[in-house]
């Protein structure tokens, strides 16, 4: 039967179990989503999980396109400059004028090997140790 074969995983855990660090940070973005409009990233699948927007120049974030130069860290510097990103999570690549772009208007919340989330400043704080958050799309502010 067909409808066996359809991708039954829960979106928010699947490929992130294995290392329970990395459900930190799901859980902490999770805990933002309702304040959240956008997410700059070097890596996507966290906002997917989360069900949270990425810039479209962003969506496609591959190893590929930045070591080609088709996507560079002043791309990822006018996206937040553009877009106002309520989250910036970065850990894949070294983004040091990125980090110092941040550094007025966001704050660092989490960081563990080398996996950097930032908040906007604005947005109030919600605690060190968040709560595993369950998305209710009814909730997030528009």
């Amino acid at each position: 039967m067909l409808n066996d074969l359809r991708y039954q995983e829960d979106l928010e855990t699947a490929e992130l179990r294995v290392v329970p660090y990395k459900l930190k940070f799901l859980d902490q973005m999770n805990q933002y989503a309702p304040l959240t409009k956008w997410v700059v990233t070097d890596m996507p699948m966290y906002p997917f999980r989360a069900r949270l927007p990425v810039p479209p120049d962003l969506a496609t974030f591959t190893s590929k396109r930045w070591e080609t130069g088709n996507l560079s860290e002043a791309e990822m510097i006018e996206a937040v400059r553009s877009y106002d990103p309520e989250m910036v999570l970065i850990g894949r690549f070294a983004f040091p004028e990125l980090e110092q772009y941040l550094q007025p208007g966001y704050r660092l919340v989490r960081d563990r090997a080398n996996i950097r989330l930032y908040i906007r400043d604005d947005l109030p704080e919600l605690g060190e140790n968040p709560k595993p958050y369950e998305f209710d799309p009814e909730k997030r502010e528009t």
